[in-house]
């Protein structure tokens, strides 16, 4: 069976990843179905009483062999940290004799232990300390040092927590004077002052919480009070990483290191020094697998949902499935329908359920509410998880096209949670593919020049995290104009084929709901991969070194925020040494001539008269003997008419002939090295000759491929809607037209300058 998940955990097929959580999340079987249990001291055979059993019981360790006893803690009666006699003579007093009960938490008043001592109550991992581990963002998208962790007294006593420690991933002492009031939060910032609106905040710890997990430990004296072993991975929750929430602990009495006692948090940037917005949250069950069957539906089908939820049939009341249809027209209400038990095994309790047909190019989305026989209830998936819902998409494969579709779905209430969070998403599906995409819950964001497609982790596109929708033509917002996303794709591809490092950037059929009457709108779009992490994990390049974006000389870093510029300002100030021989030294040293060389050779062939001091990232792996390399950037301003003889000597003083630009900042220090300059000309004017990589016979053929795809792709798009679009046609006739008018004109005139 063919199975799709809220997110996944690698870029690897649906089924294949399926069964790959289906594998993982296996485990959770084996772990206790969620006892509820606080501390009780004196009740040394745990059942939840104090009486004269607990005596006999620790007698009976001592002189009748019995063996260990299965909560230490708890049988230390009188709390001095030692198992011995004593403790249960004080039992025998206090039920007998007049004698006072143990100290709280005792028979009376059950709690947290607050006593730090090395007795252990192994069987139970639900006593918990007073002093717990609450809440961890770990990775913010916020700015750099918006990184805590929060602890909570549990308790209703005030309690003064000096010299507690944070230890493992990060290092942190708790001042001397620091208490944590009754019922209280404390958090311990990486920078204190980035959490001055929330208080109280001490810091800044020692360290850095990794964003691919790490173990933090609590520690009070000797004693290691609580350890949280998070992941950004599967089961762990994982819009934390990143995508703004902190990760928020939903029951103090659930293992710490229990990925069921933490979810995502409800609010925006998570909840420092306050209460957790998911408080209250059932720990069990979880869902550990869905699918749906048939694979892919079609408007024709009925749908068989499957889900298997981690906890034993006997606990669970009633699974009731709730679904509902987005991106179609309306009148489709919130379906709701009772699951029916399949079976109970190793690997947990199977609840299936059938769905009615919707209609073609719907996306479908479900959850479930689970009632259990204690009166509990919860809605899965979590609602604070990237996509709260299951999605399947009906599709009856009635579109021909040419270019891959894409079905952009805006962000709106799911309707199924009472509070309904809105949800955008995206479906593709590749040409040649029988099988659509599905990747709900991606996040839709408006930009300056269309949108950006935020994919979730675990669940990228192409291993894209983040890509870029550029505007169609009906709607012209690029700096190049009406033919600017023209402009910008075919950059992108020259680029590429002359072996640069550069973004991918290719055409999409763009299909989005606009309302019952008008159906679905179609568009053809440019899409065009981000440069981040990804992109250099692409170019086999190091995720680890620092990358910046030039925007008119404002240096902009989108790596290692948090560990600083120290790279840009030792370059700056190579660069701008008064002593030439000592820049000439340092770019011989310190810049990669052949990616530089080609930036330039590219760049200047297209007229990139927007690209040297603009419009362009530079990166460094920091790894030793590393160079300086250059990627380009909006290219929506090249290959224009206007500028068929834009001087070669444009990288080294900003001089194009009609266009006048700041000296690059890259290009003129490089193009300043006279050996270097030469290599550049000598490199351009052999890609211009017949067969190389910017010959006009080979550029021009591959404008005529560009085109005529487009033009195919409309021909479908008109025979699907029933709806003529000249406009369109010559929009892509007017715009590669534009752009072979150009390439022509430019190889005629650079072979005229560089000729010998």
């Amino acid at each position: 069976m063919q199975c799709y998940f809220v997110s996944g955990v690698l870029e690897v097929s649906p089924l294949n990843r399926s069964l790959i959580r289906l594998l993982v999340l296996s485990l959770v079987w084996l772990m206790p179905y969620p006892l509820k249990a606080d501390f009780l001291r004196g009740d040394a055979n745990r059942d939840g009483v104090v009486n004269s059993s607990d005596a006999i019981v620790v007698l009976a360790a001592f002189f009748g062999g019995t063996g260990p006893l299965s909560c230490e803690d708890a049988a230390d009666t009188n709390d001095d940290g030692r198992l011995d006699i004593s403790d249960a003579v004080v039992t025998i007093l206090y039920l007998f004799g007049g004698g006072g009960a143990p100290s709280n938490p005792g028979p009376l008043v059950p709690g947290p232990d607050p006593t730090c001592d090395g007795l252990r109550c192994g069987d139970n991992p639900d006593v918990t300390p007073a002093i717990v581990l609450s809440e961890i963002m770990y990775n913010s998208n916020r700015a750099s040092g918006f990184e805590f962790v929060e602890l909570h007294n549990r308790t209703t006593d005030e309690i003064d927590v000096s010299g507690y420690r944070l230890t493992d991933g990060i290092s942190y002492v708790i001042p001397e004077g620091t208490s944590i009031p009754a019922g209280g939060f404390l958090s311990i910032a990486q920078d204190p002052t980035r959490l001055a609106g929330f208080r109280p905040t001490i810091g800044p710890y020692e360290g850095d919480l990794s964003n691919g997990g790490e173990r933090i430990t609590l520690v009070d004296g000797d004693c290691d009070l609580e350890t949280v072993d998070y992941d950004d991975r599967e089961p762990w929750p994982l819009r934390p990483d990143g995508y703004g929430p902190s990760l928020e602990r939903i029951d103090y009495l659930a293992p710490a290191d229990d990925f069921h006692s933490w979810r995502t948090s409800l609010r925006p940037v998570g909840s420092p020094a306050r209460a957790n917005s998911t408080q209250g949250t059932l720990t069990h069950p979880v869902v550990t697998w869905w699918g749906v069957e048939p694979v892919q539906p079609s408007s024709r089908d009925t749908v068989t949902m499957t889900i298997v939820l981690d906890v034993p049939a006997a606990a669970i009341r009633r699974a009731t499935l709730r679904s509902r249809p987005v991106a179609v027209g309306g009148g489709f209400d919130t379906l709701s329908a009772e699951m029916q038990l399949v079976t109970e095994g190793s690997l947990g309790t199977v609840f299936r359920v059938s769905i009615p047909p919707y209609p073609t190019q719907s996306l479908v989305r479900s959850n479930v509410n689970v009632e259990l026989e204690n009166g509990n209830s919860v809605l899965l998936p979590h609602e604070g998880d990237f996509d709260p819902v299951f999605s399947y998409f009906v599709y009856d494969f009635e579109l021909q096209h040419t270019l891959p579709l894409l079905w952009l779905i805006p962000s709106r209430r799911a309707g199924l949670y009472q509070d309904g969070p809105a949800i955008s998403g995206a479906v593709v599906i590749e040409n040649g593919s029988a099988q659509p995409r599905i990747f709900d819950g991606a996040i839709v964001e408006e930009s300056h020049n269309g949108h950006k497609l935020r994919f979730l982790k675990g669940s990228e596109y192409r291993g894209d995290r983040t890509v870029n929708l550029l505007a169609s033509v009906d709607n012209p917002t690029s700096g190049g104009g009406g033919t600017g996303v023209y402009r910008e794709q075919f950059g992108f591809q020259v680029f590429r084929a002359a072996g640069a490092i550069a973004p991918r950037a290719d055409w999409f059929r763009v299909i989005t709901y606009t309302n019952p009457l008008n159906g679905h709108a179609h568009a053809q779009r440019a899409m065009v991969q981000q440069i981040n992490e990804r992109f250099l994990i692409d170019n086999r390049l190091s995720a680890s070194g620092d990358l910046y974006k030039d925007e008119k000389d404002t240096f902009e870093m989108h790596t290692n925020e948090e560990a600083g510029n120290q790279s840009l300002r030792d370059l700056r100030s190579a660069l701008g040494n008064s002593d030439d021989d000592a820049v000439r030294q340092y770019v011989l040293d310190h810049f990669d001539h052949d990616n530089i060389g080609l930036y330039s050779v590219v760049g200047v062939f297209m007229a990139n008269w927007d690209g040297f001091h603009n419009n362009m990232y530079f990166y460094n792996s920091l790894e030793p003997g590393s160079r300086w390399k250059a990627f380009p950037w909006d290219l929506d301003q090249v290959c224009q008419p206007q500028h068929i003889e834009f001087l070669v000597s444009f990288p080294l003083d900003g001089v194009g002939g009609t266009e006048h630009r700041a000296p690059g900042f890259l290009s003129s220090p490089f193009h300043s090295v006279p050996e270097l300059d030469a290599a550049y000309r000598q490199r351009l004017l052999t890609s211009l000759q017949p067969g190389g990589v910017l010959s006009a016979d080979r550029l021009v053929e591959q404008i005529i491929a560009l085109e005529q795809r487009l033009l195919d792709d409309v021909t479908f798009w008109e025979a699907s809607t029933n709806d003529v679009r000249p406009e369109r046609r010559n929009q892509i006739v007017n715009g590669y037209a534009s752009i072979r008018t150009f390439v022509e004109g430019r190889t005629a005139y650079l072979q005229s300058v560089l000729a010998p």
